[in-house]
């Protein structure tokens, strides 16, 4: 028994030993990540962002999970306008550390919001500018601001850049346009969404959306035009027409994922209901290969050419042996 614990003893004192240095090793990295956050911390109020950019990076890279520090590059991206970052950034704070999640669901939204305009950023266009040619009645400037691939929905709904007291007004003055001018299809339809944000003038977004879908020659504003209507129709209780604004859409080329959850809406059922199932591709049996019948053919007797004195055939040729050729004059 002894001799068993004498050889032990080493194996086990050196596991208490390991033991012990991986536990001053956890607390020497968690303290070195307290530093350096903290420092980051102070590089960021003194305004040194690029200085505090690198020791929160320093404290992802030692510490994958550090809620915190994803939190402070969530603040530096707002800081730079890249609001896409900013919002990957407080996602994955709020997902190591829960706990922020009070601090940071103002910050996420406001960087999602800003996320979301990007488009009308990239296009130079506001709610505001919208606004003042409204105001002017200048159509034909706002027309050629509506591109075809500006989202005007995004833009209908864009409050962010413009005051309470404008917007009533934008509201207002789009009902008279829609009322007394012929407006182009572009500006047909940013008026169309305004005035839906705004739960008024039903039946004016009704006719306005029912021309623009039945006259208007672009497919996408007919497409978009219907999907709204579909909405609008909706909205004052008329369902059946609403489902068939819904699927007049599918028919000029919108998915029917696009629409699925409005339909699940009417129809009180599960969206994945609504979308058919892909049809499911059944591989062909390939073709039996072709049989070659195999015909017997009768052995061929062929003769014996030792045999002397004989001529023998072969393939209807005569053959002529040694004794033969003896006899055969010259």
């Amino acid at each position: 028994m002894r001799t068993l614990f004498r050889h032990l003893f080493p194996a086990l004192l050196c596991t208490v030993i390991l033991s012990g240095c991986a536990a001053v090793r956890t607390e020497f990295y968690r303290e070195e990540t307290k530093f350096l956050y903290e420092t980051g911390c102070q590089s960021y109020k003194q305004g040194d962002y690029a200085e505090a950019n690198r020791f929160f990076q320093q404290v992802i890279d030692l510490d994958p999970q550090y809620g915190p520090a994803h939190a402070g590059l969530g603040n530096l991206a707002m800081i730079d306008e890249d609001y896409q970052q900013a919002f990957v950034f407080y996602k994955q704070a709020i997902t190591c550390d829960p706990e922020l999640e009070d601090d940071l669901l103002p910050l996420l939204l406001s960087s999602d919001t800003h996320r979301q305009r990007e488009p009308l950023v990239k296009a130079g266009v506001s709610l505001v500018d919208i606004y003042r040619l409204f105001m002017a009645e200048d159509i034909v400037r706002a027309e050629s601001m509506l591109g075809r691939d500006l989202p005007l929905e995004l833009l209908a709904a864009d409050a962010i850049s413009i005051t309470p007291g404008q917007l009533g007004e934008l509201r207002h003055r789009s009902a008279e346009l829609a009322r007394h001018h012929t407006l182009p299809s572009r500006v047909k339809l940013l008026v169309a969404y305004i005035l839906f944000h705004a739960e008024s003038e039903h039946q004016l977004i009704v006719e306005l959306l029912s021309s623009l879908a039945q006259d208007d020659d672009d497919q996408q504003n007919r497409r978009e035009a219907f999907i709204l209507l579909g909405r609008a129709m909706e909205h004052i209780g008329r369902k059946n027409s609403a489902v068939d604004a819904y699927l007049a859409a599918v028919e000029e080329g919108a998915s029917l994922s696009a629409v699925a959850h409005y339909l699940a809406r009417l129809y009180r059922v599960d969206i994945a209901s609504v979308i058919p199932n892909p049809p499911v591709q059944v591989r062909a049996v390939p073709p039996e290969p072709d049989t070659i019948e195999l015909i017997p053919i009768a052995p061929v007797s062929i003769p014996d050419l030792r045999s002397p004195g004989q001529v023998g055939q072969i393939g209807g040729l005569p053959v002529v042996t040694q004794e033969t050729q003896e006899n055969d004059p010259e």
